[in-house]
């Protein structure tokens, strides 16, 4: 009897450390599940905010490249009326000194430094937005900038005597021309 006891027993001893281990091992399926299920979760709330920026991204992008062009519309639009300024305070001074070139030679100096800055900075933001919109209004300023250079330097005196000298040498010329071919007509005409 004693041994049959003993023998039961032990048979609990083991069923119930039987029923231990699966209760422990049921307990870390459950911990590892719900470790699985939480570390899940993380992993979707990562993606649904990293999709979020991705959507935001190319908004945001799209602003800032209408600022920066609304921006260097508007510093071109303020160079553009510079140049334009400076030209006609450069024609207006050009009107008053037809007959002494070298008049105001200081303000016509500044003005033409004024023209030849913002020329270089339209030359920049042309070059850098590929555009060629202001090109003739930018070559017809440096011409007017080569014309007011041109005048300005002290070589211009003796050269344009020269020139007009010339000019009215070639004009003799052609009357003279004229004259003799009038005369030899008229000749021709008696004949």
């Amino acid at each position: 009897m004693q041994r049959v006891e003993a023998a039961r027993s032990v048979n609990l001893r083991k069923l119930q450390a039987r029923q231990q281990q699966q209760q422990q091992q049921k307990q870390q399926q459950q911990q590892q599940q719900q470790l699985q299920k939480a570390a899940a979760e993380q992993q979707q709330q990562q993606m649904e905010r990293t999709i979020g920026r991705l959507r935001l991204h190319p908004k945001q992008q799209q602003q800032q490249q209408q600022q920066q062009q609304q921006q260097q519309q508007k510093q071109q639009q303020q160079q553009q009326t510079m140049a334009v300024l400076l030209l006609l305070l450069l024609l207006l001074l050009r009107k008053k000194k037809k007959k002494n070139c070298l008049l105001l030679r200081s303000q016509q100096q500044t003005l033409v430094l004024l023209v030849m800055v913002c020329l270089a900075q339209q030359q920049q933001q042309q070059m850098q937005q590929q555009m060629s919109s202001s090109s003739s209004s930018s070559r017809l300023v440096q011409q007017v900038l080569q014309q007011e250079m041109w005048c300005s330097a002290p070589h211009y005196h003796h050269q344009h005597q020269q020139q007009q000298r010339e000019t009215q040498q070639q004009q003799q010329q052609q009357q003279e021309q004229q004259q003799q071919e009038n005369l030899l007509q008229q000749q021709q005409v008696r004949v």
